[in-house]
C-alpha cells in the first residue's frame, strides 16, 4: 500500500529509510530508532511499527530456515532468505525516501498494532 506524505520533512522521510534500511540487520536496531523517535513524528511513528512488525516476522521465519539450511539442504534456502529479507527492506528503504509510505506485502501477523 503506497500513500503520499506531502507533509513530511526529508528529515523524517531519512529516518523512516534508515530504519526499513537497517531492518536488513534483524529487528533491534529498527525498534531502537522507533521507540526513540516515534513521538517526534507521525510518518516516523507508523513506518517503524512496519518495519518492527516485518522484522519480527522475518526474524520467527529465519529460525526454521536456517535449521533446514543445518541438516538438509546447505545453505541455499538461508541465502534466499536473506535476498528476500534484503530486497524488501531496501524496497521500504527507497519508497520511503521518495516521498511515500510503504507497507510490507508479506506481514501475516502485525505485533504492534499500527497508530
Amino acid at each position: 500500500m503506497v500513500n503520499h506524505l506531502p507533509t513530511s520533512s526529508s528529515s523524517q522521510r531519512g529516518i523512516c529509510a534508515l530504519m526499513h534500511s537497517l531492518g536488513t540487520f534483524g529487528p533491534l536496531l529498527p525498534l531502537v530508532i522507533w521507540a526513540a523517535l516515534r513521538k517526534s513524528s507521525p510518518l516516523v511513528d507508523t513506518q517503524g511499527v512496519e518495519v518492527v512488525n516485518f522484522q519480527i516476522q522475518a526474524t520467527l521465519i529465519e529460525v526454521p530456515v536456517a535449521l533446514a539450511s543445518l541438516f538438509f539442504f546447505g545453505g541455499f534456502p538461508l541465502l534466499v532468505f536473506y535476498f528476500y529479507r534484503g530486497g524488501l527492506s531496501l524496497w521500504g528503504a527507497i519508497t520511503t525516501a521518495s516521498k511515500e509510505s510503504f507497507r510490507y506485502p508479506a506481514v501475516v501477523t502485525r505485533w504492534i498494532p499500527n497508530p
